[in-house]
């Protein structure tokens, strides 16, 4: 893994298993910082298929197809590239126990 893509910085024994502690740099967190991005990049390392996860119940379920999304560049020149990213279903609340009593 470390001539990969993260470095390991200990490796601790447990039982009959073992504890890898994964370096994960700031510009891989965004997928590297859960068990199924650490086992997408050693199966590509690998050369091996990852399984879908499953719910508690055993199912796989399809991810729901989004409306599809229109982006119009006006400039070429001025945005060589786009990247973007939905987000759906998002409710912004305040939670009761961070209400300040003051």
């Amino acid at each position: 893994m470390t001539f990969s893509v993260f470095e390991i910085e200990s490796v601790e024994k447990k039982n009959d298993d073992f504890v890898l502690d994964v370096k994960v740099l700031p510009d891989r967190a965004h997928y590297a910082l859960c068990h199924h991005g650490i086992a997408c990049e050693l199966a590509a390392a690998l050369s091996v298929q990852v399984r879908p996860i499953q719910n508690q119940d055993g199912q796989v379920r399809p991810v729901k197809t989004l409306a599809q999304l229109r982006i119009n560049i006006e400039s070429e020149k001025d945005c060589r590239r786009y990247i973007g990213r939905r987000v759906e279903n998002v409710a912004v609340r305040l939670l009761h126990n961070e209400i300040s009593k003051d």
